[in-house]
């Protein structure tokens, strides 16, 4: 905190009254920020365990991302982080004990992961407990220099576009996909396309395109302090004994993927009681604008330094909190569990108070990919309708498409001598991509029409609920040793992983493919979940553990459908066997 701006507030009576309010409001708001380190930790290690292994194989899930969106609820950036903090601290027992007596914050811990190593781990720490955040990320480069972050940073650029214009894209990313493979990416095949452009047009290739370049570390100084070990570890024992903490370091008793799923969820549970009020903290805190009278110079200057938070997460959560102020019915499914934090941000994106209770109910049901697959297609075509155009993707592959827009933008130039703005240039470079393609179509093995409908149905992908792999294998829902046909009703795209499951006895699916779908996780007993697909991609789940009614109710409640033999269940016709001559001369001449 500013020194200065704090006397300054003390010197009047009505100044000291505020700043003693601020104290308080920040006293609060710490000691809420510190508890979820401690708990980020504790999630983060469990994670960790979790993820090695094969222990996911337990619970029916294939990637890390299914289970951070659907089984835990939360964003898939905030499991990377937890396990990323967890990772870093595993060899260093005494930065770990530093962050969890909230000594320091653990975004003070990620930046002395490359300097707290051996004897000059207690130096640093004590270095960090006394310097603000942007000082310490100042000693540490100085120290041991600049080093990039390895985060997805993404990047989005904003284009005009007619619906004529984006229905070409639209084809030509279609066509990218089929290049590419089932289930690539849209910003994949977004950069595929101006990658082919660029590949046409190496003259037009812009020479001030921004590129980023690796900084390379040097090391300037060393920073040993054998002598403060000792001090820190008295400070540390201090504060434990001081705020009383107790971990629950049952950790090791968990080895099954089941076991320590239940730890991580538990210990969730625990961060929400105290995610909530933080939101309403903080909401608070900037509406009274404590962080000057503190002396700090900006919002986010408080979260990053005060409480050791990324700004962006800190100012999501203000905002959830408004909308769910103006949104009640949000606050009480997230309270009450029907909401994931993941789904409640995606539903407060788009409710309005008219429609807030359908959407929720609508979200209960449904795999967190398929909520956020369906505001997506919702905000494009409100976009389509508006004339505009969101690409989005990683910030290297916007920099190819950037540069091939301006490349189109130049060839039209030179070609026409009239100027082409970025919606009109995105929809060339797809228009090319499209001639490539259909010029070298006739080289390329015919695609059989069957197998691409099973494995596009859902675009691509896997289409077990919360999986969000590839699909890459074809999966006869009736066993071709149990008679089952060829028939597109009896096959469905799956990832390798969950055809393992299937065979395995893990994941029992039955029905008919493109009429209604039923999918069960087998746990130790009974089925752990039950989720139904009616037609093509509508899917819900309609049984867990945590329902009250029985597992034979839920699917009883599926059988309501209009039953249809499929043609695999269907005896086979046997073919009349030609007989055979003993004669091999009429054999040859037959």
């Amino acid at each position: 905190m500013n020194e200065e701006a704090i006397r300054e507030a003390a010197r009047t009576e009505a100044g000291r009254e505020l700043l003693l309010r601020a104290l308080h409001a920040d006293g609060e708001v710490r000691k809420a920020a510190r508890g979820e380190g401690m708990l980020d930790l504790a999630i983060g290690e469990t994670l960790l365990r979790l993820f090695e292994g094969g222990k996911l194989a337990d619970l029916g899930i294939s990637t890390q991302k299914a289970y951070a969106t659907d089984r835990l609820g939360v964003p898939v950036r905030a499991v990377y982080e937890w396990t990323r903090l967890a990772r870093t601290l595993k060899d260093r027992p005494l930065l770990r004990r530093a962050v969890v007596c909230g000594a320091i914050t653990a975004n003070k811990a990620m930046l002395l992961q490359r300097v707290a190593k051996a004897e000059a781990e207690a130096g640093w720490i004590s270095l960090a407990m006394g310097v603000t955040y942007t000082e310490l990320e100042q000693r540490v480069d100085n120290a041991y220099g600049h080093n990039l972050m390895e985060e997805f940073c993404a990047a989005s650029l904003y284009l005009s576009m007619t619906p004529e214009q984006q229905d070409l894209y639209e084809q030509a990313l279609r066509a990218a996909a089929g290049e590419i493979g089932f289930g690539a990416p849209r910003w994949m095949c977004q950069e595929a396309i101006a990658m082919e452009w660029l590949a046409g047009h190496a003259d037009l290739i812009p020479d001030d395109a921004p590129i980023p370049l690796a900084i390379p570390t040097r090391v300037t100084e060393s920073a040993r302090w054998d002598e403060a070990r000792e001090p820190l570890e008295k400070h540390l024992r201090a504060l434990e004994e001081a705020q009383r903490i107790t971990v629950d370091d049952d950790l090791d008793l968990c080895h099954s993927g089941r076991e320590l799923d239940r730890r991580a969820r538990r210990l969730l549970a625990c961060r929400r009681t105290i995610a909530e009020p933080l939101g309403r903290l903080l909401d608070g805190f900037f509406k009274s604008g404590y962080w000057g009278v503190l002396g700090c110079r900006s919002p986010e200057e408080y979260v990053q330094e005060r409480l050791g938070m990324a700004p962006r997460t800190a100012f999501q959560r203000v905002w959830l909190e408004r909308r769910m102020n103006e949104l009640p019915p949000i606050r009480e499914a997230l309270v009450s569990g029907k909401l994931t934090f993941s789904k409640a941000l995606i539903v407060a994106r788009r409710a309005r108070p008219e429609d807030v209770e359908e959407r929720i109910a609508k979200a209960t049901m449904k795999s967190c990919q398929d909520v956020e697959r369906a505001a997506t297609e919702e905000e494009d075509r409100e976009d389509r309708a508006r004339g505009h155009r969101r690409v989005w993707g990683p910030r290297e592959a916007m920099v190819t498409v950037a540069m091939s827009i301006q490349s189109a933008k130049d060839w039209w130039l030179r070609e026409t001598g009239e100027t082409l703005d970025d919606g009109k240039a995105l929809a060339l470079t797809g228009a090319y991509f499209i001639v490539e393609d259909q010029a070298h179509a006739a080289g390329r093995p015919r695609r059989r029409r069957r197998r691409w409908i099973v494995m596009m149905r859902k675009d691509g992908l896997c289409q077990t609920p919360m999986c969000g792999g590839r699909a890459v294998h074809g999966h006869h829902i009736r066993f071709r040793s149990h008679r089952g046909g060829d028939e597109v009703t009896n096959q469905i795209g799956l990832c390798a992983f969950c055809h393992n499951l299937v065979h395995l006895g893990f994941l029992k699916i039955t029905g008919l493919a493109g009429d209604r779908l039923l999918f069960e996780f087998a746990g130790p007993d009974d089925p752990a979940e039950i989720w139904v697909t009616e037609g093509e991609n509508d899917t819900r789940k309609i049984w867990d553990d945590s329902m009250e009614i029985d597992a034979a109710e839920a699917r009883a409640a599926t059988e309501d459908a209009p039953k249809r033999t499929p043609a695999s269940d269907q005896p086979r016709r046997e073919r009349p066997r030609r007989a055979r001559s003993r004669n091999p001369a009429s054999r040859r001449a037959g």
